[in-house]
């Protein structure tokens, strides 16, 4: 494929594996796989974000346990946000307890960012799409 040098990133759809406990065997999770709609960071956005990263890096006391739990509620803030700007939509495999297809909508982002194994899920898909080593080394897909 041919490199195409643009003022903005393409939108893109990811595949997102969501792994959950399985209500029927205790123990065992069950995968759910949907497809969602990412507008990537531009290289200023990420820049801020990395910079903005080692800023609260910089300032974190050893504060036991209630800093501890304070970062830990602020890292989910800042994963919630940076997924309203990069997830922007999602394909027909998102459906309703009717089986319907649900179209996409910030509201209804808004209920699957709620669910930490969503959020966590699409967080690694995105950061894997954008930084194509796995952790092995190995490239994924060609």
């Amino acid at each position: 494929m041919t490199f195409v040098l643009a003022d903005r990133r393409p939108q893109f759809d990811w595949k997102i594996s969501v792994q959950r406990p399985d209500p029927k065997s205790g123990g065992k999770h069950v995968t759910s796989t949907f497809t969602a709609r990412f507008d990537p960071l531009t290289p200023e956005e990420e820049q801020e974000r990395l910079e903005g990263a080692a800023v609260r890096l910089d300032t974190a006391g050893d504060d036991g346990m209630k800093g501890l739990v304070a970062r830990s509620l602020e890292a989910q803030e800042e994963d919630k946000s940076l997924l309203r700007r990069v997830w922007v939509g999602w394909g027909k495999d998102v459906v309703g307890q009717d089986n319907k297809p649900l179209e996409y909508s910030d509201e209804l982002r808004e209920q699957m960012i709620a669910w930490p194994e969503i959020r966590t899920a699409v967080l690694a898909a995105y950061n894997e799409a954008m930084n194509p080593q796995n952790p092995k080394g190995t490239k994924r897909g060609n």
